[in-house]
This record gives C-alpha cells, structure tokens and sequence, in this order.
C-alpha cells in the first residue's frame, strides 16, 4: 500500500510528476481508495487547479463521506469565490458534529470569512477546548475572544501563549496590540531579542517592528515607534510593487468609466447600503452607529463584490475585469445572491471599506442602493493606514507600506469621493469630523437619506458588544467620543518638523 504521508511530504517539496504517476498506477488497481484521491486532490490544489481538486474530492466523499473531506471542500470552494456553496456545506455542519481540532479552527475561519460570526465564535471555542496547547488555535481563540470584545481574556491567552512559545512572531505582535504600557519596557527588550535572530526574514522584520513601534507609542516615544514602523514598512516595501503614477491613472479610468452604461439588466430588487472610505476614516463606527438600529443589519466586510471581480495585485488587469462587468454584470449578479442570503429581509450594510472604487458600476447595477462614503483628515487617514498592520499579500492594502503612498491614496480617494458624489444621488457625503462633533444631527441627515428614522439609541452602540473583525475592534467598545480627532496630532508634529 502508498505511504501516504509521504506522498504528501513529496508534493510540498514539488515532486509533482512522481507522486502523480503513483497515484495513478495505485488508482488503477485500487479504484475505490478514498485516501489515495485525497493525496491527488492536494497534488491539484499545488499545481491550482482548484476545479479539478473540488471534483476529486466529491469523488473521496461518495466513496468514504468524512469530515476531512468535507472541510477541505468547503475551504476550497470559499477561496475559490463560491462562498454561497461553501456556506451550504458549513451550515450542515453542527458543533456536535465529530471534528479533531484542526477542523474546529478551519470552520470557525471559514464561518468568520463569511461575517457568521455566532457560529465562529462556537468553533473557535470547541477547536480551543480540544487543543488549548496548539499555537495556531490558541492565537485564533485568542484574536476571537478579542474582536468579541473579551479583552482581558484575549491578553490573558497571548502572555502564556508569548511566555511558552517566544518565537511564534504572530502572537508577539497580538500581544502587543492589546498589553498596555507596564510592560512595555519588558517588551522593548523581548522583541530586540527577536529582531537579532531574525533579521533575515522579510516578514519577521516587519511584524517585529511593528510590535516594537506599538510598544514605543505607549511610552510617548513617538520618534522611535515612527522610526519603528518605518523599519517595519521597509522589510517588504520591495516585495509590494505599488508605483504611484500607475494607481493615479488607475483613479482617472475610474472617474471615466461614470459614463459607460452598464449592458445588463439592473438589479432593483435588494436595497444594500455600502460604507465605504479609506480605512481607518470611520467606516466601522458608521456601520455600527447604523446597525444599532432595527431597519439594518450589519454584514461585515463582505469583500465579495471585489473578488467576484477577480481583482489582484494588477491594476491593469483589474480594471480590465471592471470593464468587461459593465457588460456582462456577472459579479454582481453573484454579489446580489451572496446579499439575500445573508441580510435576512432587512436592510443589510456592507462596510468593505474598498468598496469605493467601484461605487458607479454598484450605484448602476443596484439602483435601489445607497452609499455612505465617510471620510476625514487626509493627514490622520494617513498616519492610521501607515501604522495599521496590513498583510502585504493583500491586493488592497498596497499603498500602506509607504507614507507617501498613504498620502497620495488618501488625497486620490477624496477626489473620487467628490466625484461620485456629484454623479450619483445615491451617495451621502459622511465627514468623519462633523459625526463625532454633532452626532445626533448627522445621524438624522443620514438616517433620513436612508428613508429610516433617527433613533438615539444608536448612540449606545458600543453596549451591544458587537463582534467585529476590523481595526477598529477595540475603539468600537467604547462610547462616541472626539479622541481620534486628536490621536495622531505627536506624529503630526513630529513628520512636520521632519519635512
């Protein structure tokens, strides 16, 4: 019989021809061999052809039907832009279903993807329980129970997880995002440590940078975090590519494309509601603020419409996809399924705060919707998205590796909203600055845009204890307050007297 292990092993060390020859000669004489199609199920998703490895495990799973199977399909249908499908097979999914551990954390990042996040959160806990003294799932519970607001326990879970495993980079930078500054010092010394052994690491450099400049901020030693996320940007500035002449056309094609009718039926059948802005501007609070009320339901950060796009780390080709969805509308008929099947008849918020850029083919092809587009300071948008930790595979986030990069994207982003805003009705001008000096009377304006009525209730969001997933997961458990006008004004300070 095949070691099957070791075809595994094989195929991550790119021994594609081999293992594939074995595995047919084997399917040849063991036809009904579930596990050896799972080995060449994995041997597809190597080579990506994601199709194929999807059809190889319906095949594992009408010969053997198992949870691994079936884990693994959901996760490629997820990846693959099929989340309706992915959603079907997760929702048959129970929590008294017989999973092992690793399992449990997939479903609850998959569930968590797909903004469910009661049904994550029950994962993340049953994965956590099976296997507390895994890392990964240690760190995942941990970042669960903080965007569950569960702040001390997360912090709890990170100091033994940072004490038993040192290097586990990930969970060094979760801990310095939520220790305050009585350990700062401490830490100061940690990470330097962790710097030295790893300084030849790209991505290693730069979330230990990024933890030590947030241990600097605590200290009010804003020149050495600056200089630290400086470092931090620089470890993998060179692997990002982002060229500003490139992305300033980018926004002028956008601008351009307000005259191209769509070639498809419109969709005026749902009623979304899109915040959408630089992140880091005010996008959560909005949504939040909005979904406190009955009328709306608050869906998350739905990236669907942009991956439906197919859009990547090319912005040629990105806008090559747009142009061919004013005609074909594709994504969002498939967007518009993704919707009903998620916003359970009420009025269902999108924040994707990217979703900005292609306001006009989503204000076109759902003429019924609406769009809030929050903006504030350029110089604080910018300073927030250079300090914030983005992933640097992310096809969005690219611009936020180098300052001027934020600034640049900050100012484009205003001209498109001012754009958008006189082409289309459909938009409502949300300044970040105006909603938290006079809340309750911008809160009408909007409320009134979006044909709802005003309640001041909404201004107690931050009682409900919502889950969120996005930066600002911490500053959403405390009530509206002008302390972000002012948050940034030592960094301010600091690159004026640099320039």
């Amino acid at each position: 019989m095949l070691n099957y292990q070791a075809l595994l092993d094989a195929i991550e060390q790119n021994k594609i021809k081999p293992v594939h020859e074995a595995i047919v000669a084997h399917l040849n004489q063991y036809p009904e061999d579930h596990a050896a199609y799972y080995v060449l199920a994995i041997l597809n998703i190597k080579l990506r052809n994601i199709a194929k490895a999807i059809a190889i495990l319906d095949k594992c799973l009408s010969i053997q039907p198992c949870s691994k199977y079936t884990v693994e399909k959901a996760k490629l249908l997820l990846f693959s832009n099929q989340p309706l499908q992915a959603k079907a097979i997760l929702d048959a999914i129970t929590p008294e279903s017989t999973l092992v551990a690793a399992e449990l954390d997939t479903i609850a990042n998959m569930h968590l993807r797909l903004s469910q996040f009661a049904s994550a959160n029950v994962f993340f806990e049953r994965a956590y329980n099976a296997a507390s003294d895994n890392p990964n799932i240690s760190l995942n519970f941990a970042i669960n129970e903080k965007m569950r607001g569960n702040v001390e326990k997360a912090h709890s879970i990170l100091v033994k997880l940072c004490k038993k495993h040192p290097v586990f980079i990930r969970a060094q930078v979760a801990l310095s995002e939520l220790s305050d500054s009585t350990s700062s010092q401490e830490r100061i010394g940690e990470l330097e440590k962790l710097l030295t052994q790893s300084s030849t690491i790209p991505q290693a450099q730069y979330d230990l940078y990024h933890a030590l400049a947030l241990e600097f901020e605590k200290l009010g030693e804003l020149d050495s975090a600056w200089h630290c996320f400086n470092l931090s940007k620089v470890a993998v500035e060179s692997l990002i590519g982002f060229d500003n002449a490139t992305y300033v056309r980018f926004i002028e094609e956008l601008k351009g494309a307000t005259n191209t009718p769509i070639q498809f039926e419109a969709f005026d059948d749902i009623e979304p509601i899109f915040v959408v802005g630089v992140p880091r501007s005010g996008t959560s609070l909005t949504e939040q603020l909005l979904s406190h009320s009955d009328h709306f339901k608050a869906l998350g950060e739905l990236a669907t419409f942009p991956q439906y796009l197919g859009v990547n780390n090319s912005l040629i080709q990105t806008l090559e996809a747009l142009k061919q969805e004013y005609i074909t509308g594709e994504a969002c008929r498939r967007y518009r399924e993704m919707y009903l099947s998620l916003s359970q008849g009420k009025r269902g918020i999108d924040k994707f705060p990217f979703n900005y850029l292609f306001v006009d083919i989503l204000a076109k092809a759902f003429p019924k919707a609406s769009f809030v587009f929050v903006h504030r300071d350029r110089k604080n948008s910018a300073i927030a998205n250079f300090r914030q930790h983005y992933q640097p595979n992310s096809p969005f986030h690219h611009y936020s590796f180098n300052f001027e990069h934020c600034q640049l994207v900050t100012e484009l982003a205003d001209s498109l909203r001012l754009h958008f805003t006189n082409k289309h009705q459909q938009v409502f001008d949300l300044s970040y600055e105006k909603l938290v000096h006079n809340p309750s009377e911008v809160l009408t304006d909007l409320c009134h845009f979006l044909n709802a009525d005003f309640d001041p209730e909404m201004l107690n969001f931050h009682q409900k204890n919502y889950y969120s997933a996005t930066a600002s997961k911490l500053q959403l458990r405390k009530p509206l307050n002008q302390d972000g006008l002012s948050r940034y004004n030592g960094y301010i300070k600091l690159i004026g007297g640099k320039n």
